[in-house]
């Protein structure tokens, strides 16, 4: 965000040392703007803006902790915008997670039918059947036992 847009009294996300081009980073810090103020460092030719912050609970918005001073280009976005963000973020991480579970279920299951199947029409002991990488493997130790048998 741009100094000019911040306003005291409202929150923002704050991310110290935020890279450039990061546009949700994670794990930022809920603040409020207390006031802006525009100096010059020692070490800088051109004035630089500063934000005195406090900061707050993420979650219920309490103070807690004192107030800071910090720059203003690592203040990147208002706190209600970042946090349906991360909320999106991780509900589409979910969903992901679900759906390879799913995936991952179904592909054990279709094994066990193949095993099933395969166990019936040449009566190979289902323990001797194994999968590998969508190929199908029967043990050479147990195929020994099981024809002397």
């Amino acid at each position: 965000m741009k100094a000019q847009d911040l306003w005291a009294g409202h929150e923002y996300a704050y991310k110290e040392n935020k890279a450039r081009g990061v546009e949700t980073p994670m794990g930022a810090l809920r603040v409020r703007v207390i006031k802006t103020e525009r100096r010059r460092d020692p070490w800088n030719q051109r004035q630089s803006t500063y934000v005195t912050v406090e900061f707050l609970n993420k979650e219920t918005g309490e103070i807690v902790g004192g107030m800071s001073t910090v720059r203003a280009r690592d203040i990147f976005d208002w706190w209600d915008d970042y946090s349906d963000r991360i909320e999106e973020r991780q509900r589409r991480y979910e969903a992901a997670q679900a759906e390879e579970e799913r995936i991952k279920r179904e592909k054990l299951d279709e094994q066990a039918t193949l095993k099933v199947k395969l166990h019936l029409r040449t009566g190979i002991p289902q323990r001797m059947i194994h999968f590998n990488d969508g190929a199908l493997h029967i043990g050479q130790r147990e195929l020994k036992e099981w024809l002397n048998a």
